[in-house]
């Protein structure tokens, strides 16, 4: 990726004209952080915001990364002073996107499937598949669980009522 206008560390090189149609790096983002180290935004916090950049990878991606990179840092979770705020929901789900098809790994010992989602500090996340109840997570937002292959519907709602629901198949990798 070409360096987009948060990355830190640029360095500038002759390439070929090719190479324009490189993507921008969509991994540093600009947030704002309050005194806690709580990510915020300027319009539901009152005191003093620090601006700063962060390097945000996906989930799998920051699993793996992180194993190499002790110094890597997930981004902040968001300060209860802007939860709900913006119309912005309480929680999203992070993993499976919509319609994702996903491969069952040999190893995993042929069905380990794993969800993760992002909430406010202290949400209690309910979480069901296929209209089953899976069970309550409170802070670590992630769930696995061993599922056979074929189309599921994962639903994950909070005690407001908020319910979002995503669908995705397991593919068998045999």
């Amino acid at each position: 990726m070409r360096a987009g206008p948060d990355c830190p560390v640029v360095i500038s090189r002759d390439l070929p004209r090719a190479c324009r149609k490189v993507p921008w790096c969509a991994f540093h983002k600009r947030i704002c952080l309050d005194e806690d180290g709580k990510r915020a935004f300027m319009d539901c916090y009152t005191d003093t915001l620090i601006d700063t950049v962060w390097f945000i990878l996906p989930p799998g991606m920051a699993w793996y990364y992180g194993k190499w990179h002790s110094d890597y840092k997930s981004m902040p979770a968001l300060s209860s002073a802007c939860a709900g705020r913006r119309g912005a929901p309480t929680f999203r789900i992070i993993y499976p996107l919509n319609n994702s098809r996903i491969r069952i790994s040999p190893q995993s010992g042929g069905g380990d499937a794993a969800f993760v989602a992002e909430a406010i500090p202290n949400t209690k996340l309910y979480w069901h598949l296929d209209r089953e109840f899976l069970g309550v997570i409170v802070d670590d937002h992630r769930l696995s669980i061993k599922a056979k292959s074929g189309r599921h519907t994962l639903t994950v709602e909070n005690a407001r009522g908020e319910r979002k629901a995503l669908n995705f198949e397991l593919l068998s990798s045999g």
